[in-house]
Parts: C-alpha cells; sequence; structure tokens
C-alpha cells in the first residue's frame, strides 16, 4: 500500500479549522457515538459548498478535489460516474463496509479515502497508520493517530471488543 505523508487541513474564515493526517490510501476515522464525526463531515461539507468561507487550506483547488459522501448512495453515485483523482470523505462506513462494490472502488481507484465509523466497526485489513481518533475543542477538529506500532493496537483497551 502506498504510503502518504500529508494532512487535509481547512481553515474557514470563522477561525474554525479541520486538520486530518494522511498516512495511506484509507485514512479511517473513528469513535463512539456523539464524539464528533458525522458533525466534522456536515461541516467540511457545508465549507465546501462555499469556497469563499475558506481561509487556508493545504490543497489546491480543495473544493474541487474534496467530495463528501454522507450516504451509501452518494458513493454508489461516484462508482457510477468513474470519479478518480479525488479525496472522497465518507460517513457511516461502518454500515457499508460490507458493500463489494464500494470496497473493490476504494481498492481499485486512484481516490484517496477518508471515512468515518464507529470503533466497533471491522477493521481488519487496514494499517494501524490508518486509524485515526477525533478531537473537537468546540471550535477545531483535530484527527490524531490512535496506535504507534501494531502492538498498541493489540493491547488499547478502548479498541478491543
Amino acid at each position: 500500500m502506498k504510503i502518504f505523508n500529508t494532512n487535509l487541513t481547512i481553515e474557514s474564515k470563522a477561525g474554525e479549522s479541520v486538520e486530518i493526517p494522511i498516512y495511506n490510501k484509507v485514512t479511517i476515522l473513528t469513535g463512539d457515538s456523539a464524539t464528533g464525526k458525522t458533525k466534522l463531515i456536515r461541516f467540511l461539507k457545508l465549507l465546501l459548498s462555499d469556497s469563499a468561507e475558506i481561509k487556508r487550506t493545504s490543497i489546491d483547488n480543495v473544493c474541487d478535489k474534496v467530495i463528501v459522501c454522507e450516504s451509501k448512495e452518494d458513493v454508489l453515485s461516484l462508482i457510477d460516474k468513474k470519479v478518480y483523482n479525488r479525496i472522497i470523505i465518507i460517513d457511516r462506513f461502518d454500515i457499508m463496509s460490507s458493500e463489494k462494490k464500494i470496497i473493490e472502488f476504494m481498492k481499485e481507484s486512484s481516490n484517496i479515502f477518508i471515512v468515518a465509523a464507529h470503533r466497533d466497526f471491522d477493521q481488519c485489513g487496514y494499517s494501524t497508520d490508518s486509524m485515526l481518533g477525533l478531537k473537537h475543542d468546540g471550535i477545531n477538529y483535530t484527527a490524531y493517530k490512535l496506535f504507534e506500532t501494531p502492538a498498541d493496537y493489540m493491547t488499547n483497551k478502548e479498541i478491543l471488543i
């Protein structure tokens, strides 16, 4: 798997910001219910729909390059349109992670994916570098590495079911 070392950073004129490190083709924002995953995705969708509100970003032409999907139908639509070379953000991935067409699209396309899922979703097959937690201080969202090594994943009591 190709290793990336970049950030998706977007700061609004109102001072709100999002920072998500991207280490692999698939980045998983994971957390329990009510930890801010869907709120973050809706905030991103709102910002990207009105580029005049964006003050700073780490990616040129971010509104053209980032696509936010809030449902399985949104993702299937991208597959049908053959969308490539984008950053695709998917909410509620845990309820569509068994959809074969979506998994094949993620594996075979040239897109980068940031997906939000509950902690108990099946994470087998994903690098521990891909799994991020989410912090929100009321203004800024920051994703952070949950694990420094695969051994951390095996011993982290918050993740183990």
